[in-house]
């Protein structure tokens, strides 16, 4: 298999992060909604109906989004009567990286058997970012290997890496965890996703055993959502803490 990842752009920047502690000296601010002193669920539908609206555009953090969220956030804060939990501020600074590939048209992935090679679409076919915050990512020739579902369960007596060597190379993984599969609810949770069938498990597991790429095997039953989702998801500016922020290993290109 070979694929480039052509250049990307990697910025560092901060994130506010709203923390609050409780009090009983501030008076709530006036709102739309009248809150219940006690839990109540039309408080939640409220709150839900706000953040996932269109005016917050996803939330996203670094976003004009994301900065009218904590905005809300901070007016609820005091609206309940909070006071400011980090020495007097609303917000805590957490830096991140931003990076881009900056020409996905570029993006070559050709799968290469027995002198017959089957090139791979960006976006149609196959999305992939790299995860190490680096200008440029290159891997030629690496091996394919497929891992069932690239999981090292020890819990649940199940180890897909059991005495295979994959460092350096790429390793194919299948979404979810074995129990969506079989059906079996004595399975790891049966049809109940455990973090093992997450993609940011099966990234961190990857780079763990020595991995040089990732790419998962997407289905929209078991992943829950359909190609659109992924390629939405990872088809744009992609955060990581920094390096020295995170100390785990962090795989070159990952992918669908």
């Amino acid at each position: 298999m070979r694929r480039c990842l052509p250049t990307c752009t990697a910025t560092v920047f901060a994130i506010g992060i709203a923390l609050a502690m409780p009090t009983f000296a501030a008076t709530p601010a006036p709102t739309t909604h009248h809150f219940s002193a006690a839990i109540d669920a039309g408080d939640f539908s409220a709150y839900l109906k706000a953040v996932s609206s269109d005016a917050f555009e996803g939330r996203k953090p670094g976003t004009e989004g994301a900065r009218r969220t904590v905005d809300y956030l901070v007016a609820q804060f005091k609206r309940m009567g909070l006071q400011p939990g980090n020495h007097g501020q609303w917000f805590q600074t957490v830096p991140a990286v931003s990076t881009t590939l900056q020409h996905p048209e570029q993006l070559r992935l050709d799968v290469t058997e027995n002198g017959r090679t089957l090139p791979l679409a960006y976006g149609s076919d196959m999305v992939a970012v790299t995860l190490q915050a680096k200008p440029k990512v290159t891997l030629k020739r690496s091996d394919i290997v497929f891992v069932g579902y690239g999981i090292d369960a020890p819990e649940y007596q199940w180890n897909d890496y059991a005495g295979i060597d994959v460092k350096g190379k790429t390793v194919i993984v299948l979404v979810n965890d074995p129990g969506y599969a079989t059906q079996d609810p004595k399975l790891f949770r049966g049809r109940t996703m455990t973090y093992y069938g997450r993609w940011t498990y099966k990234y961190e597991q990857a780079a763990r055993e020595g991995a040089a790429a990732c790419f998962i095997v997407h289905a929209t039953g078991p992943a829950g959502y359909p190609w659109s989702v992924v390629h939405n998801s990872w088809s744009g500016p992609q955060l990581s803490l920094p390096a020295g922020e995170h100390a785990a290993p962090r795989l070159p290109v990952a992918g669908w």
